[in-house]
């Protein structure tokens, strides 16, 4: 039986596409329309299954939820130790430090949301990924 380290060396890389004319760069992204009903989650086995949207962001919100609330909580106990103090510099601290614990949780757990399913995003790949992917595709031409 092989190591893990053993194993990574000897899986093979992906070939990567050739080019048509390696004198004339193109740069042809193909982007796919979003489908607003469900979300592609790949492993990096390649495995891929396809889980609907209203259930990823149920998962997402749940697994946020517990540190959204600890934060506001925090926040919100120490503003209300800033309150009784007679320096109106801690004292407005205090306040606007209360009023933001409290806009917090809403906003984070019900406005965030909301503003991704209307942005139609459903790619589950990193954006870095999707970056690192175009900006090796551009440089592709120097060492063809």
């Amino acid at each position: 039986p092989l190591g893990p380290k053993e194993a990574a060396d000897q899986a093979q890389p992906e070939a990567l596409p050739a080019l048509e004319d390696a004198g004339e760069r193109k740069c042809e992204v193909a982007i796919p329309a979003p489908a607003l009903t469900s979300v592609d989650t790949s492993s990096a086995l390649g495995e891929s299954e396809v889980e609907p949207l209203d259930k990823a962001l149920r998962r997402s919100v749940k697994h946020q939820t517990a540190a959204v609330m600890t934060s506001a909580v925090k926040l919100l106990l120490c503003c209300i130790l800033l309150l009784p103090c007679k320096l109106q510099l801690f004292f407005r601290l205090g306040a606007v430090g209360i009023i933001v614990a409290l806009l917090m949780a809403p906003c984070t757990l019900l406005l965030l949301p909301a503003i991704l399913l209307l942005s139609g995003r459903t790619r589950r790949e990193p954006d870095l990924k999707l970056l690192a992917r175009r900006l090796h595709d551009e440089c592709a031409w120097l060492w063809t």
